[in-house]
Order: C-alpha cells, then sequence, then structure tokens
C-alpha cells in the first residue's frame, strides 16, 4: 500500500457485506459506489434532492430535512440500496424526532 492511499482511506472503503448491520449514514455511499450508482441516480430512482442524499452520505444532518420527510428518506433510501434502516434511523433519532411509520 502506497503513502497515497494511506492518505485517502475514502478511496479504499469498501462496502458493508449483504449480512453486516449499516450503522452510520456514511455507509450508504459506500454501498451507493459498490453498485455503481451516482447520486444523480438515486436521485432520479428515490425523487429527493441529490443535496440531501449528499447530505446524508456526508452526515452533515443539519443539512438535511426534519421529521417525516428525513426518516422517508433514510428508508426508501436503505430500501434501495438492499439494507435495513433501523440503526441509521436510531443514530438520527434527534432529526427526525417522534414520527410514527
Amino acid at each position: 500500500m502506497s503513502e497515497t492511499d494511506l492518505l485517502s482511506p475514502l478511496k479504499n472503503e469498501s462496502p458493508p457485506a449483504p449480512n453486516e448491520l449499516v450503522t452510520t449514514a456514511g455507509s450508504l455511499r459506500a454501498l451507493r459506489l459498490a453498485k455503481g450508482w451516482t447520486l444523480a441516480d438515486v436521485e432520479a430512482r428515490l425523487k429527493f434532492a441529490a443535496k440531501h442524499i449528499d447530505a446524508l452520505e456526508s452526515e452533515r444532518f443539519d443539512s438535511l430535512p426534519r421529521g417525516l420527510a428525513l426518516k422517508s428518506l433514510v428508508k426508501n433510501y436503505a430500501r434501495l440500496l438492499g439494507v435495513d434502516s433501523k440503526a441509521i434511523e436510531r443514530a438520527l433519532e434527534p432529526y427526525i424526532g417522534t414520527v410514527t411509520g
């Protein structure tokens, strides 16, 4: 491994295994990239703005919508990627609030 590789850990990030629990929103980016999808691809499939998808993947939670819109984004994105959304939803509870459904 070269020095450049060590300085750029995200370049070498591998997606979680299919049975591995996705516990951070940042893991979603690795899963998306493993599928060869761009932000525009996901935006077209989910009908959520690319800026919100990028903010979720980058864990810039203050840039995300709140409440039901955020919960819907997380659930639909996780479903699209084939992972369980529950751990991410728990991590985002302060931003989602007490929305049920």
